[in-house]
C-alpha cells in the first residue's frame, strides 16, 4: 500500500517538505488497517502524504493545515489517490479549540504539526479522541536547536506518559512516535 504513494514521497522529498519516513508510514497504515478507524483528525498535512497513509483505507480525514499554498496541493494529492479528505486551512490551535468546543469525535487524531505547540493542544485532542480511540504524535524524541532555545516534546511527552485518561507507549522508529489508547 505504501508503494501507492511513493511518486508523492520522491516529490516531498525533492522539494524538501518535511513528510514522516517510510517506516513511519508503514508503522502507521498498520495501526490503521488493524484499528480500521472511521473519523480521522490529521494536525499538519503538507502535501498530504501522511493524509494519505492515514485515509488510505476510505475514513473521512479532516486534515489541518496551516499553509494555504499546501492545503491546495494536498487536496490534489487527495482526489490523485481518492483519499477521502477535507483539508481545513488555518491554525491548528484554534481550530482543535472550536472541534473540541462542537463536541466532534475522532477515532484516532494523528499530531504533527509545530512541536512547541504539542502541549498547547493536547487536552483538546483528547478531548476529541473517542473512548478506546487512538492518539499519534509524531517527532516525540526530535530536538531542535534554534538561536534562543530548544524545540522539542519533552513535556508533552511527559504529560501523555502521565495522563489519567491515556495509555501511552513511544514507538522509536526514527524520532519517535507516541502512541496513545484514550481509556
Amino acid at each position: 500500500m505504501i508503494e501507492k504513494f511513493q511518486e508523492l514521497r520522491e516529490e516531498c522529498i525533492r522539494r524538501k517538505v518535511p513528510i514522516i519516513s517510510e517506516d513511519k508510514a508503514r508503522w502507521i497504515l498498520n495501526r490503521v488497517t488493524e484499528k480500521q478507524p472511521r473519523r480521522i483528525l490529521e494536525l499538519g498535512t503538507a502535501l498530504g502524504y501522511s493524509g494519505c497513509v492515514l485515509g488510505s483505507l476510505a475514513a473521512e480525514l479532516s486534515p489541518i493545515e496551516l499553509n494555504p499554498k499546501a492545503a491546495e496541493e494536498a487536496m490534489i494529492n487527495f482526489a490523485k489517490y481518492e483519499i477521502n479528505g477535507k483539508i481545513i486551512v488555518g491554525n491548528a490551535i484554534d481550530i482543535v479549540q472550536d472541534l473540541a468546543s462542537a463536541s466532534r469525535k475522532f477515532d484516532l487524531v494523528f499530531i504533527d504539526h509545530a512541536l512547541n505547540q504539542y502541549l498547547d493542544i493536547l487536552e483538546n485532542c483528547v478531548n476529541l479522541t473517542k473512548t478506546n480511540g487512538i492518539m499519534i504524535a509524531d517527532n516525540i524524541n526530535l530536538q531542535i536547536q534554534r538561536r534562543d532555545r530548544i524545540l522539542d516534546c519533552k513535556d508533552f511527552k511527559k504529560a501523555i506518559l502521565n495522563h489519567s485518561q491515556l495509555e501511552t507507549e513511544i514507538i522509536n522508529i526514527d524520532d519517535g512516535l507516541s502512541y496513545s489508547r484514550k481509556l
